[in-house]
């Protein structure tokens, strides 16, 4: 399990060194998502010795929204431009 979780992260990283570097333009999370159906699919059809790595596909749904949701609203909050923050400010009810 360790070691899934130690190549997802890699993966991850390799992914957004590759988009960075070649500017493409495809959303991060997009690509990871479909990485991760190509090799769901790829352990489930062609390879049964491999979907040991892909058992935390079958955590619940409850448990990868509470672990990633908090990223992935961080991530997009933290490369917002800066004029679009302070635009939106208006919109943002004061206290």
């Amino acid at each position: 399990m360790l070691f899934t979780v130690i190549a997802i992260v890699t993966w991850g990283a390799l992914v957004r060194v590759i988009l960075n570097s070649f500017e493409i333009p495809i959303p991060y999370t997009v690509i990871l998502m479909l990485s991760g159906l190509l090799v769901g699919v790829f352990a489930k059809v062609y390879c049964r010795q491999i979907e040991q790595y892909t058992a935390i596909a079958r955590i619940s749904s409850k448990v990868i929204l509470f672990t990633f949701l908090p990223i992935l609203i961080f991530e997009s909050a933290f490369n917002i431009p800066v004029h679009k923050f302070y635009r939106s400010g208006i919109q943002v009810k004061k206290f």
